[in-house]
């Protein structure tokens, strides 16, 4: 009974810390996250605590700053979708909206990595689930490559090593060498004059060894090659995956950049746009 009631109680502490850590997130029309705990929403304004500081003073912003609430339990209200700007410079309130960034496979915005709360903010549970699928696209290429590099060289030394025991092999089958296994005599010699059957030849283990590490080593090597020959375009195609989720978020916003070649006040020339 004892024990029941402990563990209920342990329940209830790790339940309640859970919840004091759990928030909501504002994602603002200039693309700005906040990490909040929002204590009311009315026709104008937006109530909340910084999440940092719960008990500290109660804030307000205005309802059409706020594109959309994430909730600490995975609800989604969208307010306002923000227009594409012309610039990546907001006339009105004078921000620089940061264009976003790849980076080890995370989204940066700001020059910080994207939670995945973050991401489901910005672009829904869809979006979040394409970021997932795409990483892990990502990480399988990664693994694959991971892996199968050390394979081939693991490989390609078995198959040298195949290949030096083999060759002595051939060596002493060319030059007759033979191993003494007759009776050894008191001063550790062997007399020459003894049975020829205490004598063996030595080529014959060293060529079946040969071979078979080179088999052995060859397969490895094969193996390795081959995850890394499919762990390179998983990869390629990933990262590539991960750059258009940036891209299309950078374009929707008019921060895209771009290099052409036209004209230009001094003449014709390359241009930089974004």
């Amino acid at each position: 009974m004892a024990m029941k009631k402990i563990f209920c109680l342990f329940l209830l502490f790790a339940l309640g810390t859970f919840a004091l850590r759990a928030q909501d997130i504002l994602l603002m029309t200039d693309n700005e996250m906040v990490k909040v705990l929002v204590v009311e929403i009315s026709d104008t304004h937006v109530s909340y605590h910084n999440f940092d500081n719960p008990d500290g003073p109660l804030y307000k912003v205005p309802r059409k700053d706020v594109a959309r609430i994430l909730f600490q339990n995975g609800k989604t209200e969208i307010f306002n979708v923000a227009e594409p700007a012309q610039s990546p410079v907001e006339p009105a309130a004078g921000k620089v909206i940061s264009m976003m960034e790849t980076r080890k496979g995370d989204l940066v915005l700001a020059g910080r990595s994207l939670s995945d709360d973050e991401i489901s903010a910005i672009f829904g549970e869809e979006g979040l689930d394409h970021y997932n699928s795409v990483n892990r696209q990502r990480r399988l290429g990664i693994t694959f490559i991971s892996v199968g590099a050390p394979l081939v060289v693991l490989g390609d030394i078995l198959s040298i090593a195949g290949a030096c025991t083999f060759s002595e092999g051939v060596f002493y089958n060319l030059t007759g060498a033979y191993r003494y296994d007759g009776p050894v005599g008191p001063d550790g010699q062997y007399d020459p004059n003894q049975d020829p059957r205490s004598f063996s030849p030595v080529y014959g283990e060293r060529i079946g060894s040969g071979i078979v590490l080179g088999v052995a080593g060859a397969g490895i090597a094969t193996l390795g090659f081959a995850m890394v020959v499919a762990g390179i375009p998983n990869l390629i195609i990933g990262n590539n995956r991960l750059k258009n989720i940036a891209k299309e978020y950078n374009e929707e916003r008019g921060l895209a950049s771009s290099i052409s070649l036209g004209c230009t006040p001094n003449g014709v020339g390359l241009a930089f746009n974004f």
